[in-house]
């Protein structure tokens, strides 16, 4: 049971990997699967300890869940009671959904919470217990473990590996199965999880020592390069987990088999830096999200933001680390006596309560200061205007991830009226937030809309399969074919400067078909949700909004109106909104935004002003 040092450094690339995916590191798209390495990791060590006690016939469940206690519980009720500190400064209507993850993070149901209330994935999912679902999953597997083992144990060691065996492949073919229909499903439930964790409990059963020095070194250096290309190369709108997650899953296996190999691999693996960020690499998991959460809380992530995350996040780890996790982690002399035991157990179940009813109290003291400024209060829950607004939610004609019925979307969204003027609409959700108002400004026109999440109306689009499949038919397919009743096409979206190329092109093509077009310009940007920046503002008394407009929207807008290819069917949404410089944030205590850059209906019936039919 000696100290594996290569595990550390499998730690750090985990916790590392998750780190960089979360502060936006570009290069780390698939930055995600160190969860999947962790949770290898996790099946291995903890099955290798219960088996090491079962053979040896000193195996106890109650001691088994007194380690895990020790282990397990002082840093993460170290990092709930900080989150607290989201009760206060979060408004009642996001208060309470971090209320309700920190008591499922207590008692480690997070990832049922989260799996009924929020896609891991989504550019909104800023709970900062979110990254406690893992928590939950391997806390879950800790609970079914042992009595299974121990009932395997009754037959032979190679009886044993067959039935985690059989175990493991069944929860793949379930997690593969269940993923094309309900991803967050294979994402968030144990039994569709349990392949991973028990891929490492495969290998804790195996006789890893019979592998020959020579083909240890090699395993170990293509399992890190699985990972890294798992890492460099996936992207967080794959079909993810299943059959996807077997590169990660093997790679991490691959690594274990190959521990106390000599190649430069191990020695990267086993050397100081990176045994040092393993052994914090807990505390590290716990820390960072809530950090990200705070930070993007009052601004967007920039590349001086990412940077002191990471060194943050590391600092704030060494500290749980070294006066939270390692005093309460060593085992006193008299643990595992049954007087010892039951003092432990007495007294973690009174720290779960006073947590309890510290998040309880807490709680209350930041609705009652909400509640004591209603303007704020009435600017805040313009958070949640995304999720009741008919152009967002449950409008057939906004696709979001998923394969399209294209019959289906040209029947809803795309039907030509004979009797009124036809214009289309398309882009992704910067064109959906103009709609209302369009209809508004203009009852007589029968405006058609094909719009999806994220998804930029180009010719050659890349990206998600949804957003390539609708593009591609919009645009090759039904508008080289529309009937001459359609007369004008409007684009929308969310423009970056290296779009420009793409959408030359893109209304080059558009020209031939003969429809007028507009070209709806980049739109005013704040670093941080507009909403709870006006209603700081109340609570504070001091400007915010105005210090935190992205100023390179500006000069992207002055770029695009130059472009000789754009400009003649362009329209400025900053003009429109942000008259001499100066942006406009709200019209009494409507914002004209309700988050960052998507516009109310407010704040669209100024953008869409210019337009006319």
């Amino acid at each position: 049971m000696n100290h594996i040092k290569e595990i550390d450094g499998l730690r750090a690339i985990a916790v590392l990997s998750v780190l960089l995916f979360h502060v936006e590191y570009p290069v780390f798209g698939g930055g995600f699967v160190g969860v999947d390495v962790f949770f290898v990791i996790s099946g291995y060590l903890i099955t290798r300890i219960i088996l090491f006690d079962i053979d040896a016939g000193r195996f106890s469940i109650k001691r088994f869940y007194e380690r895990r206690i020790r282990r397990i519980a002082p840093a993460l009720i170290a990092t709930l009671l900080g989150c607290t500190l989201f009760l206060v400064i979060q408004p009642p209507s996001e208060a309470e959904a971090i209320r309700n993850a920190l008591f499922s993070g207590l008692f480690s149901a997070s990832n049922f919470l989260f799996y009924a209330t929020t896609d891991y994935f989504s550019d909104n999912a800023y709970n900062p217990l979110l990254h406690t679902w893992s928590l939950s999953v391997e806390e879950q597997f800790y609970v079914v473990l042992p009595p299974t083992l121990l009932l395997l144990s009754r037959g032979s060691k190679a009886r044993r590996l067959a039935a985690m065996a059989v175990m493991a492949v069944a929860s793949l073919v379930a997690a593969e199965w269940v993923v094309r229909s309900d991803a967050s499903a294979a994402f968030y439930l144990p039994w569709l999880r349990a392949w991973e964790l028990l891929a490492g409990s495969l290998l804790a059963g195996s006789r890893l020592d019979r592998i020959p020095a020579s083909l240890k070194a090699l395993l170990t250096t293509a399992g890190v390069a699985a990972i890294f290309t798992a890492c460099l190369s996936y992207w967080n709108r794959m079909q993810f987990p299943g059959i996807s997650a077997l590169l990660p899953v093997l790679g991490t296996c691959a690594v274990i088999a190959g521990t106390g190999a000599r190649s430069p691999v191990n020695w990267a693996l086993g050397s100081a830096p990176m045994r040092f960020i393993g052994k914090i690499s807990y505390s590290l998991y716990l820390v960072h999200w809530p950090v990200i959460c705070f930070v993007v809380s009052v601004q967007a992530l920039t590349p001086k933001s990412q940077i002191a995350i990471c060194l943050l996040s590391v600092v704030l780890a060494w500290m749980s680390w070294r006066w939270v996790e390692n005093p309460f982690r060593e085992t006193p002399k008299a643990a595992g006596t049954a007087k010892q035991g039951n003092r432990l157990f007495r007294n973690f179940g009174l720290i779960v309560f006073a947590t309890s009813l510290a998040i309880v109290a807490i709680g209350w003291m930041g609705r009652s200061l909400w509640l004591s400024v209603p303007k704020a209060l009435a600017f805040a829950n313009y958070l949640k205007y995304q999720e009741r607004d008919s152009q967002f939610a449950g409008n057939p004609c906004f696709l979001k991830p998923g394969a399209p019925d294209l019959d289906a979307f040209t029947a809803a969204c795309l039907k030509i009226d004979p009797q009124r003027d036809n214009v289309l609409v398309l882009g992704d959700s910067h064109s959906v937030h103009l709609m209302t108002a369009l209809r508004e400004a203009h009852p007589a026109i029968n405006f058609l809309q094909a719009s999806a999440s994220g998804c930029k109306p180009l010719l050659n689009a890349v990206g998600s399969d949804y957003c390539v499949v609708l593009m591609r038919y919009m645009l090759e397919r039904w508008l080289p074919q529309s009937p001459p009743e359609l007369s004008a096409v409007l684009i929308s979206a969310r423009w970056e400067i290296g779009d420009q190329a793409a959408l030359a092109g893109t209304l080059a093509s558009l020209g031939k078909t003969g429809k007028r077009l507009a070209l709806f310009g980049p739109s005013p940007e704040f670093r941080a949700r507009l909403p709870l920046l006006l209603a700081y503002e109340e609570i504070l008394g001091r400007p915010l909004a105005a210090r935190l407009v992205k100023t390179e929207r500006f000069e992207l807008d002055r770029v695009y109106r130059r472009n000789p290819a754009l400009a003649p069917v362009f329209l400025s949404v900053i003009d429109a909104l942000c008259p001499q410089g100066q942006c406009q944030t709200h019209a009494g205590e409507v914002p004209l935004y309700f988050d960052r850059d998507h516009l109310t209906v407010e704040g669209a019936r100024r953008a869409v002003a210019g337009w006319k039919p």
